[in-house]
């Protein structure tokens, strides 16, 4: 019997006989040159496919073990990162405030303490020892007095003026009555993390931004105020008198408080005028 290019002559004795136990017969031994060759080929097998990790076999085995490996049976115990946190408030004002509600089907309810949610308009209100809400489109207007400074604060509902200029805001605050109403709408965006682990900037927690945008009211329709300088063509026929007011009182039209006292003059002044003739 032949295997390969080996015969059945007596080998030489230092390759014969890996177990004594063997009887020294030429059908029954087994050649250890011939064993040693299939062991260097199923090992030159092996070492090919080790220097061939892209192979398809190799390559499946790797993501079998990868998706094996978490922080509980890896000996390298992972760290996962804390939640993030909410820097800033979504709350128009953070203090509960005492409030009235005019609500849509023209009731007027009793004074809760309550604070507005901008992001997700509705009011949390405080009643009998317990928090509830109060969704923000079933109100038309509310009154609030403020309970740091005990002053009234009246606001309606911006989707009651036809807008020409769009707004996110929900609410506005009216801060001056009469033939140009001035009111203060503010909006609050969240922005979610951006944080880059590799580069190792951006930013980690939710962040809660917030803006004020003022209009003024003119035939039922809400305008965004000009920049300063064109604030006094607004007024008409008073631009003159309104431009010295603004002048010999030193008022700065870029602060809310000071745009609010120069709506109020020049209403009051149409309210006196009017009355004259």
């Amino acid at each position: 019997m032949i295997i390969g290019n080996i015969s059945r002559e007596k080998p030489d004795p230092g390759f014969l006989v890996l177990c004594n136990s063997f009887p020294y017969d030429y059908k029954k031994l087994i050649h250890f040159r011939w064993i040693a060759f299939l062991l260097m080929f199923g090992a030159g097998l092996s070492f090919g496919q080790s220097e061939n990790p892209t192979s398809a076999s190799s390559y499946q085995t790797m993501l079998e073990r990868l998706s094996r490996i978490n922080p509980t049976n890896s000996p390298i115990q992972g760290v996962q990162r804390p939640k993030p946190s909410v820097v800033g408030s979504s709350f128009l004002n953070d203090q509960f405030d005492y409030t009235t509600f005019l609500i849509d089907n023209g009731q007027t309810t009793q004074p809760y303490f309550a604070k507005y949610d901008m992001l997700f308009d509705e009011f949390l209100v405080i009643k009998d020892n317990a928090y509830y809400s109060i969704p923000g489109k079933s109100v038309l207007s509310f009154l609030s007095v403020d309970s740091l400074r005990f002053y009234n604060h009246r606001f309606l509902r911006f989707d009651l003026f036809k807008q020409a200029s769009s707004g996110k805001a929900k609410f506005v605050e009216v801060l001056s009555e009469g033939k140009l109403m001035l009111v203060r709408a503010v909006e609050a965006a969240a922005a979610d993390p951006n944080y880059n682990v590799a580069l190792d900037a951006g930013r980690r927690d939710i962040q809660i931004f917030r803006r004020e945008i003022y209009y003024f009211v003119r035939n039922d329709t809400a305008y965004a105020i000009p920049p300063p300088r064109q604030v006094s063509e607004l007024f008409g026929s008073q631009r003159q008198v309104m431009e010295q007011f603004i002048e010999v009182n030193r008022l700065d039209l870029k602060e809310g408080l000071d745009l609010t006292l120069t709506f109020d003059y020049y209403n009051e002044r149409i309210s006196r005028l009017n009355k004259k003739n």
